[in-house]
């Protein structure tokens, strides 16, 4: 999600953060609401941010539900915070389907956490004091959605689009590198067995109709070649800006272990 801060009103907060983390809107008003919370290893920092900006927060919307988008929604839900999310997602959510957030996919994890508002296309929100427009945008997953506010001409659009792209996650690139940002590196004799396991390393090779073995080895060393990721103390680590992750923040279950969803606080209380 990508907007030009010095553009956006008064009654708008932005934050550009590095990756793991998608970037932060605070919507500020009678009706303070948050599109898109972040990453789960960030989630008191984000709800940090929020809470410096805004003594309350009524909602988190979230554009999509990958690890990035909703990591800090649990423990603002668990503060008051209501979570709207497009009808899709809300449905599989409710369900536990094991590939909610493709958590267990990409192997990154989620805080369990419920949709109170399913959003369908064309509804209108209230977000602050203004209202914006729900607007399907399938894709980068089936479940994305964008918000568009017509008085100020703005649409936040998730990842959907970016400042130099179409958004998409680009399997044979991202996977391993992400991975390395998330976990502070990952041993060096130890990253092609963690490759060979994961489902989204296993669907690429398929495509390109590369064995297992074969095409994570080719990854790690074309990878090394350009000098994204590098080797340290025997482990190798990503090389393009990222924010470290603590160890013990990925310590949460993934959705299909998640407990039965509860009820939350009808009326809004204070951040955490």
């Amino acid at each position: 999600m990508g907007l030009d801060a010095e553009h956006l009103p008064s009654w708008l907060s932005w934050q550009t953060r590095p990756f793991p983390d998608a970037n932060l809107l605070l919507v500020h008003g009678r009706q303070p609401a948050l599109v898109d919370s972040g990453f789960v290893g960030h989630a008191e920092q984000t709800a940090g941010w929020v809470r410096a900006r805004t003594g309350r927060l009524d909602l988190v919307v979230n554009t999509h539900w990958h690890s990035d988008h909703v990591g800090a929604n649990a423990l603002l839900q668990a503060g008051g915070a209501g979570i709207a999310a497009s009808a899709p997602d809300a449905l599989a959510l409710a369900r536990r389907d094991p590939g909610c957030c493709q958590a267990e996919y990409f192997d990154q994890p989620v805080a369990p956490y419920t949709v109170d508002e399913p959003l369908d296309d064309g509804q209108l929100l209230r977000l602050g004091d203004t209202d914006w427009q729900v607007v399907r945008t399938p894709g980068h997953t089936p479940g994305h959605l964008a918000l568009w506010q017509p008085e100020e001409r703005l649409l936040a659009v998730g990842d959907a689009l970016s400042d130099y792209d179409v958004g998409m996650v680009n399997l044979t690139l991202d996977g391993p590198e992400a991975a390395m940002m998330i976990r502070g590196g990952i041993p060096v004799a130890t990253v092609e067995p963690y490759l060979h396991a994961r489902a989204w390393l296993r669907d690429a090779a398929r495509l390109l109709n590369r064995s297992t073995e074969n095409f994570a080895a080719e990854l790690i060393e074309s990878m090394l070649r350009g000098r994204s990721v590098v080797v340290r103390e025997a482990r190798l680590h990503a090389a393009l800006e990222h924010a470290p992750v603590e160890p013990a923040a990925l310590r949460v279950p993934m959705p299909r272990a998640w407990p039965a969803a509860q009820p939350v606080p009808a009326e809004p209380a204070q951040l955490p």
